[in-house]
């Protein structure tokens, strides 16, 4: 880069040499050859050959010296003793180079030279010395001596300053801060801090940086600083965003909760089924006592009612009753006995018939084994021969009028499971043999031998698969408001009848410390109901306290409903009609509960009522364990 100083100095020493020169050649050299230096405005190439010293790079001709703009014709400027435009630079010299103006200004007794070498810059007047910034008169330092008499240094700090145009000492304190805020302003609207000493550095308070300026959890709120002192708070709903943390999304549903942790609820499948095929099949007919069945399906019959199936020819009229049989050996392998939860016996139609007058249901019964020893005699089973009953009904299918078509009969059955559940524990492989007896339709099933494995009979055997408990109530009972102060009696069953009847159950509850509750649900069975003929609504929720005795409680004593909804369920006078029904409350209001009651101690009491005039009598504590009610809580 060119510097001024090293222009004006060159040319010095350019015109010296000149005349050096020129004094050789008139002493008596007079072959010497020396060119001319170039005056103003002859063209030149370089510096050198100009007597300014200066080759202008745009016009590529001398430039003329200067002492001021004055000197310079048309718009040229003086720039550092040459004549130049005003927008000239060549490689860092000329007025073109650097701003017009000082920036930041200048400060007391300093002026801006806007031509200055490297670029506009502030200088003190003449008689004042500093950094252009702050000038104060030359030999002036009141800081010198006793700190300024502003005290401890490492407490204050001495400054001069220039007030109305004489030296003066200003004490800065090492905090700012520390006085009328660091000149920041309203200290609940601006802070200020001091990143090094006597600096004071001032900015904004915003009130979200403290407790999320109130706004709640800031997971789960944000906050915006709208003005000074003001906030703007705003919920976010975390299901929005990963399944709001809860898992895989066919595992557990995300329940919104803006501005608070959401609720996570198991939704997934807690259940594996052990699929066992059918090992031996038979059919018995009542009308045939002595004769075996031989054909390649299964066959149910009621008593007293005759078919050929819609005219289809496979069966004659007055097949009489008639009965299937199924054998099943079944291998629990390793599963938990103790988890198994429901059995069924899956049975696909292949024809069958209904008369509109009676039940559609099938039973499934326990039968012994004595017809299934030796495969020979599985195939001569007869009426007359027929294995001696064990059980009355396990479970009871119900073929759907309005279905049509094949039809998947099958009934999960806790009953079923209770009763194989001591059977399977005396070995490690165990025979069962199940009936099934129609209560009215005619039906033909597909037998063991169809090529479709998806068609053949079979034992679905269902296991708990999460960590769980399933306890019956400790205590249960029903109050009756038109006998406020009658008590309850065991084994009468829970009465539950428009605004009259209420029933109560209260459940322990235990769960390891540290599992969390993820899935609740409530299941009754009931074998009466009104006889209405439309379906009834009943709704679950809690009461307001657990200390009740289920033999004193009366109408009077009963503890108070919460009156939060926990769930509600429906009952078919249809479907009861045709055997007992079992209903189901799994809502995330029930698990909220249920945690919340595990997190106070373990108890909880449910409060059944009637929505309208519905009515119905479910089972109590006393009845058979498939018949109780449950509360399955899942955790983990």
């Amino acid at each position: 880069m060119r510097m001024r100083t090293y222009k004006r100095w060159r040319g010095l020493l350019t015109s010296a040499l000149a005349l050096t020169l020129s004094t050789s050649a008139c002493s008596g050299d007079d072959d010497g050859q020396e060119q001319p230096l170039l005056g103003v405005g002859e063209a030149c190439t370089d510096d050198a050959s100009c007597e300014s010293t200066l080759c202008l790079s745009d016009l590529q001709h001398c430039a003329a010296t200067c002492a001021s703009t004055s000197e310079c014709e048309g718009s040229d400027v003086c720039a550092d003793g040459f004549c130049v435009a005003a927008d000239y630079c060549d490689e860092g010299f000329g007025p073109g180079c650097a701003p017009a103006e000082c920036d930041p200004e200048c400060g007391d007794n300093a002026r801006c030279e806007s031509l200055a070498e490297g670029g506009a810059s502030c200088v003190c007047d003449a008689g004042f010395e500093g950094d252009g910034f702050t000038c104060l008169p030359e030999g002036s330092d009141l800081c010198e001596s006793d700190n300024g008499g502003c005290g401890d240094p490492d407490e204050s700090r001495c400054t001069v300053v220039t007030i109305e145009g004489a030296p003066a000492v200003e004490c800065l304190p090492v905090n700012p801060c520390d006085e009328d805020n660091g000149g920041c302003g309203d200290p609940d609207t601006f802070f200020c801090t001091n990143p090094e000493p006597f600096v004071a550095a001032c900015g904004r308070i915003n009130p979200c940086d403290e407790d999320n300026g109130g706004c709640g959890d800031p997971d789960y709120n944000t906050c915006t600083n709208t003005a000074p002192g003001d906030v703007a708070c705003e919920a976010l709903d975390a299901c929005e965003s990963n399944n709001g943390g809860c898992g895989l999304e066919y595992d557990y549903a995300c329940v919104p909760n803006p501005g608070a942790e959401p609720g996570c609820w198991f939704i997934g499948v807690c259940e594996e089924s052990l699929v066992i095929d059918a090992s031996m099949e038979a059919v018995i007919r009542a009308e045939e006592p002595d004769t075996p069945h031989d054909n390649v399906w299964t066959l149910v019959n009621p008593a007293g009612f005759s078919t050929d199936f819609n005219g289809s020819g496979l069966l004659i009229d007055a097949v009489g009753e008639t009965h299937s049989l199924y054998s099943f050996d079944i291998d629990p392998g390793d599963y938990n006995l103790d988890d198994l939860w429901r059995v069924s016996l899956e049975q696909v139609t292949l024809l069958w018939d209904h008369d509109p007058g009676l039940p559609t249901t099938l039973d499934t019964r326990r039968v012994s084994n004595a017809w299934t020893a030796g495969v020979d005699g599985a195939n001569d089973v007869t009426w007359n021969t027929r294995p001696d009953e064990l059980s009355d009904a396990l479970s009871s299918s119900r073929i759907d009028p309005a279905g049509g078509g094949t039809q998947v009969l099958s009934d999960p059955s806790r009953k079923m499971a209770d009763m194989l559940t001591p059977e399977l524990a005396q070995g490690e492989s165990r025979r069962v043999s199940l009936s099934s007896i129609s209560n009215g339709p005619a039906v033909v099933f597909y037998s063991r031998g169809v090529s479709n494995p998806m068609l053949r009979p079979r034992l679905d055997l269902r296991f708990l698969t999460c960590d769980h408990i399933r306890p019956a109530p400790v205590a249960s009972a029903s109050v009756n408001r038109l006998e406020p102060a009658q008590t309850y009696t065991p084994g009468e069953g829970l009465l539950v009848d428009s605004d009259r009847n209420e029933a109560f159950l209260r459940f322990e509850l235990q769960i390891p410390s540290g599992a969390t509750i993820t899935n609740a649900r409530l299941e009754l069975t009931t074998d009466e109901m009104s006889d209405e003929g439309q379906p009834s609504e009943f709704i679950v929720d809690t009461s307001t306290e657990d200390a009740w005795d289920e033999a004193a409680i009366t109408w009077d004593t009963r503890p108070a409903a919460q009156n939060t909804e926990l769930g509600r369920f429906m009952l078919d006078p249809a479907r009861l009609a045709e055997a007992p029904e079992t209903v189901g409350v799994e809502t995330f209001e029930l698990t909220e509960a249920v945690r919340e009651s595990v997190a106070a101690g373990g108890l909880i009491t449910l409060r059944i009522a009637a929505e309208g005039d519905a009515s119905a009598r479910f089972f109590d504590r006393s009845a058979a364990s498939y018949q109780q009610p449950v509360l399955r809580v899942i955790y983990e």
